[in-house]
């Protein structure tokens, strides 16, 4: 068996709250738009945090990506997605850049898990 390597490239990302202060941790969803019902590029959530991460992500795709963060809601956990979702397409002509997303609420407590 032989097989082909990918190429790949490192996306740097940025998370914001709506008034531009850093979100200290959450988590990135990328998903590959060819493949609509599959789980997250890579099969998890990477997290970031202090509002900076990346994520390296195979080209010669378009995807759909966005960030989000889990806030302590009481007795539940109320997950906020970034919006827009942002579409782009990778290929080995894609420039660079640091994608920034931003999370259409103020700033949240984000949910830690208790000790048992």
């Amino acid at each position: 068996m032989r097989l082909q390597a990918i190429e790949t490239i490192a996306i740097a990302i940025s998370v914001r709250w709506q008034d531009g202060q850093t979100v200290e941790r959450g988590n990135l969803l990328f998903n590959n738009s060819s493949y609509p019902r599959s789980a997250p590029v890579g099969g998890y959530a990477p997290q970031f945090e202090n509002g900076e991460g990346s994520i390296l992500l195979p080209t010669g795709f378009e995807y759909l990506a966005r960030a989000k963060v889990d806030c302590d809601a009481g007795t539940t956990i109320k997950t906020i997605e970034s919006r827009p979702i942002q579409r782009f397409r990778l290929d080995k002509d894609y420039r660079a850049e640091r994608l920034t997303f931003i999370i259409p609420t103020a700033k949240c407590e984000l949910w830690t898990p208790h000790p048992n």
